[in-house]
């Protein structure tokens, strides 16, 4: 029944896959061919273009998913009283909307890979392929948190609203534009409950940030978020996985809570 939705909306879903081409192509116009690889690439450079993946990555993923629950909030209700669960309902939202956001994620990155070189190996797969597992990991979290908001907003509308408060931190701690600091900080503690950290440090992983000289003139600064070994990869990964299952567990607890409501 939701496949079905999805299609009929044909206007929705035309808007939701333009988006990965235009935002694709709009990067190939402004990133560096070199901006990954090359003997003229610097971390700077190789940042700002692994920060637009992982900030848009997050975006495709809440922005499908924000609406898809409180706009069936009638339908939800009637269903619950027909013994529908929670479990699978979640399921079948991820299921159909894991489809959309692997288009995407190919799309974008296959067309900034038009412009930028990327990688010929990461840390232990093609590079490309483990650009496109950290795109992918990362639509998905933010697909959970949409659901999430989702199922706490009462219409389509609050949850609309809700999304700019969870994309602002995605970009403000990610470790890209302004510092983390240096040891524990206030500002590294929020930044463990963005998905963009975690995406930045899988990204500057596979292109081995550490060894790229941060600006012309200046020595490598190796950091450890981004430090080119197996484990460290996996662990990112791995993070953004429970990232996607807590957000996937607040959306069934708070459509529990909507029995109660009734």
């Amino acid at each position: 029944r939701y496949l079905d939705l999805i299609i009929q909306d044909r206007r929705n879903l035309g808007i939701l896959l333009l988006q990965a081409p235009i935002i694709g192509v709009l990067l190939m116009l402004v990133a560096k061919a070199d901006a990954l690889v090359g003997e003229k690439t610097f971390a700077s450079e190789a940042k700002k273009v692994l920060f637009m993946l992982a900030t848009v990555a997050v975006w495709f993923g809440i922005i499908n998913a924000a609406r898809e629950i409180t706009k069936e909030s009638p339908i939800f209700r009637r269903e619950r009283l027909a013994n529908l669960r929670i479990g699978p309902y979640v399921l079948s939202k991820i299921a159909i909307l894991l489809l959309l956001v692997v288009i995407q994620s190919a799309l974008l990155l296959g067309l900034v890979s038009l412009r930028v070189q990327l990688p010929a190996m990461g840390v232990l797969l093609p590079g490309w392929l483990e650009l496109y597992a950290t795109t992918l990991l990362t639509s998905l979290a933010g697909l959970a948190m949409g659901l999430a908001i989702s199922s706490s907003a009462s219409t389509p509308d609050r949850a609309i609203s809700i999304v700019p408060l969870a994309l602002i931190p995605q970009i403000l701690f990610a470790g890209v534009i302004f510092t983390l600091g240096d040891g524990f900080s206030v500002q590294r503690l929020l930044s463990w409950f963005t998905i963009s950290r975690w995406a930045m440090d899988a990204y500057g992983t596979t292109v081995n940030l550490n060894e790229l000289p941060f600006q012309p003139g200046m020595l490598r600064v190796a950091k450890d978020e981004y430090a080119f070994t197996a484990g460290h990869l996996l662990s990112r990964w791995a993070i953004l996985l429970v990232y996607m299952l807590v957000c996937l567990g607040i959306t069934a607890w708070q459509l529990k809570r909507r029995d109660r409501q009734v």
